[in-house]
This record gives C-alpha cells, sequence and structure tokens, in this order.
C-alpha cells in the first residue's frame, strides 16, 4: 500500500501560501495548488484534469521537469525531487428513466489527472510557487 501524506493535516509552523482552487471552462480544472515550507525545504503539490492525450501531456510534462531542474540548479537550489503523475480516467455510466424502462448509457472522456510534487532546498518558496503556475499555465 502506497504511503501518502495528508497535506491538509500535516502540522507546519512555517511560511504557508494559500492553495488555489478554481473551475475553468477552458478544457481544464484546477483541483489545487498548495505551497510551504516544511524542515527547510520549499514544498509544492498541484494538481490538474486536462482534456489531452497521454501522450502530448508525458512529452510536455518531460520537458517541464528538464526546464524546471535546470532552473533550479541555475539558482543555485537543489531538487530534492521532482514528481509528475499522469492518471487517465473518465469512465462513467449515466442511468435514466422517464418513468418506464431505465436507459443506461455509457460515457466514455480522455480526462487526465495531473499530479505534481516538487521539493527543493534553498529557493524561495514564492518563486517556485511562480515557476509551478507557469507550467500549470500550459495545459489551459
Amino acid at each position: 500500500m502506497e504511503n501518502k501524506m495528508d497535506m491538509d493535516t500535516m502540522d507546519h509552523n512555517h511560511e504557508s501560501i494559500p492553495a488555489t482552487e478554481h473551475t475553468c471552462n477552458q478544457g481544464h480544472i484546477h483541483t489545487g495548488l498548495k505551497a510551504y515550507m516544511h524542515e527547510g525545504a520549499s514544498v509544492i503539490s498541484a494538481e490538474l484534469e486536462v482534456y489531452n492525450s497521454v501522450k502530448e501531456i508525458r512529452q510536455q510534462l518531460t520537458t517541464d521537469i528538464e526546464e524546471l531542474s535546470h532552473w533550479v540548479d541555475v539558482h543555485h537550489g537543489i531538487v530534492g525531487h521532482i514528481k509528475a503523475f499522469i492518471k487517465e480516467g473518465g469512465n462513467g455510466y449515466m442511468l435514466s428513466s422517464t418513468g418506464e424502462d431505465v436507459q443506461c448509457k455509457e460515457i466514455s472522456e480522455s480526462v487526465l489527472q495531473i499530479s505534481i510534487a516538487v521539493i527543493v532546498f534553498q529557493i524561495d518558496l514564492k518563486q517556485i510557487k511562480q515557476q509551478i503556475e507557469k507550467i500549470l499555465e500550459k495545459y489551459k
């Protein structure tokens, strides 16, 4: 079983930047971005849902991670880790009735959930948060 920390319930006595959440009608849904300091590290987690192909997203995220890693290096920071996860889903069923029979229709969409986790040292929290926001803008 995978061990996941609940970011909302972790005790943080350091600087924290509020999460941003909103729904857009531009083909994506922001499901959250959190930024905080923990034991000297700038920590960012973000999630986004998009309607693109897995191949396109994987290629873009590979480039984004390479560029972010380079940006941290140029700014004399240390990468703890930069991770991205792509989860494909969107299959569902609609059941409906007009009072007689029940109709069942399968609904299939290419919805991808992107999760990004970044831990870096010696980089200002606001600066790394801005970099992640720039990455997320590419998926609008």
